[in-house]
């Protein structure tokens, strides 16, 4: 054999070796491996075809590890499947995430994510719409609060929040000035599924003389549109907008009531307050943008990957009102190869998952799986 065959040969014996180490890499975040004695299992059924994973069996291995995403959340993870290389894919996953059941900053702390309970927080609509809202005063705002009827108070002065449940929800701004002004003004919402996130907002504008117009802009709600307008003195007008002449200095409530084609009504609250009125202050509800998600279960996610490689997901599919996600026990477990916290979790569940082409449902009453989290 020549000495440029050696060399070659030399060469891919080097790059043979190269490619087995890749192959045992490990992820990152680092991955707790098990094998032996099957505590980590998945006893469940694929559009009710029987499918089994056991840790232990099958060059079949369990990992846990979790990691931080771009919103702060930190995503608890376990993994059931073969990972004898660093790219061969996870069968199947479980992923638990700090909650948000009501708005931003709102979180529950790792223990209460991973203890017992049942997490089928579905949604009476197929839909959730998430809307901004943001205050405004003519004043310098000193402090304010938001009230929502489920009873959360928030101090920003934009706020984001979902409404998932349907039917009339209403939202109130209490606005403190610095030159200690206190004004209160009422938002009410209406959402189905049918006409999506109905909700009025109003903006005035003056005109010739003492004159001043009011006019609604609509978000959502099935056309055509009723009005009634409602001002301080008493007097009403159906009209689309309204026209009102203050002869007096001062401020002015105004109140705006739409009822769509589908009979629903939404409300808003606006206060004008004259130019020459430099003592009253506003308190005014805006809302820039409305975006809607589908419903899933809320800070649970299973990923599935069949023996073809096809990835099958339940965050990216409306949930129907019979599926479930239930944690039956949650105990301790021996940290993983990284140090880091692990919970032996034992659940059940029943849920429709999504790949690009197809859905299919999985359902388990016997599932185990190991999650590493941060205390």
């Amino acid at each position: 054999m020549n000495s440029g065959n050696k060399v070659k040969q030399l060469w891919l014996v080097i790059a043979l070796i190269t490619l087995l180490s890749a192959c045992n890499k490990k992820e990152y975040p680092p991955s707790f491996q098990m094998s032996g004695t099957p505590v980590v299992y998945l006893h469940a059924t694929v559009d009710n075809q029987s499918l089994s994973l056991v840790s232990g069996e099958s060059g079949t291995t369990c990992r846990a590890s979790y990691t931080q995403g771009k919103d702060s959340l930190y995503l608890f993870m376990g993994e059931l499947g073969n990972t004898t290389c660093f790219n061969c894919y996870s069968t199947f996953s479980l992923q638990l995430s700090d909650i948000k059941t009501r708005a931003p900053g709102v979180a529950v702390p790792a223990d209460q994510v991973l203890k017992p309970g049942k997490r089928n927080w579905l949604s009476e609509l197929n839909s959730v719409f998430t809307s901004e809202f943001s205050a405004r005063s003519n004043k310098q705002i000193k402090h304010l609060s938001w009230r929502i009827d489920d009873g959360l108070v928030l101090t920003d002065t934009a706020i984001r929040y979902s409404f998932s449940n349907a039917g009339e929800h209403k939202l109130s701004l209490t606005i403190n000035t610095v030159n200690n002004c206190e004004t209160t003004v009422e938002q009410k919402i209406f959402v189905d599924d049918a006409n999506g996130f109905f909700a009025a907002q109003v903006s005035a504008s003056k005109e010739q003389g003492n004159g001043v117009r009011f006019r609604p802009t609509i978000q959502g709600g099935k056309a055509p549109f009723s009005y009634r307008w409602t001002f301080t003195d008493g007097s009403e007008t159906s009209q689309e907008s309204a026209l009102k002449t203050f002869i007096t200095e001062g401020a002015f409530p105004v109140k705006l009531v739409v009822k769509d084609a589908a009979n629903h009504t939404c409300e808003t609250n606006y206060i004008y307050v004259t130019d020459k009125d430099n003592s009253s202050c506003t308190a005014e509800i805006k809302m820039p943008s409305v975006q809607q998600k589908i419903t899933a279960f809320n800070g649970v996610r299973l990923v599935y990957k069949d023996a073809n490689n096809v990835k099958y997901q339940s965050g990216v599919i409306s949930q129907p009102q019979d599926a479930y996600f239930e944690i039956i026990d949650s105990a301790p477990y021996e940290p993983n190869e990284n140090g880091e916290s692990t919970q032996l979790l034992t659940f059940r569940f029943s849920v429709l998952m999504q790949s690009a082409n197809k859905q299919i449902r999985i359902k388990s009453e016997k599932a185990t799986m190991i999650v590493a989290y941060k205390k």
